[in-house]
């Protein structure tokens, strides 16, 4: 893979409304078998169609998100804040 192929320009976000209207990236536990018996909040956010399709999986399945309205929001304006090199 070359380093034009691993750059990220667009993010894709599962988006829904809280109750006060305010939008929020819902997120999901994901278990860290190499932490032992320990879970990770991971935010239903993707770079590319495989993973969206995932994650939309996921949507559909998880009870808390029953009866709310999910938007998929695509963003394409990448900015680089800062670069950390360590």
């Amino acid at each position: 893979m070359n380093e034009e192929q691993r750059h990220i320009d667009t993010l894709f976000a599962f988006i829904v409304v809280r109750e006060d209207g305010t939008e929020s990236v819902p997120a999901m536990l994901w278990p860290l078998q190499a932490a032992g018996p320990m879970t990770a909040l991971l935010p239903l956010i993707g770079t590319d169609d495989t993973r969206i399709d995932e994650l939309r999986q996921y949507v559909h399945a998880d009870p808390s998100l029953k009866g709310k309205t999910i938007t998929i929001a695509r963003f394409s304006k990448r900015t680089d804040l800062e670069v950390i090199q360590r």
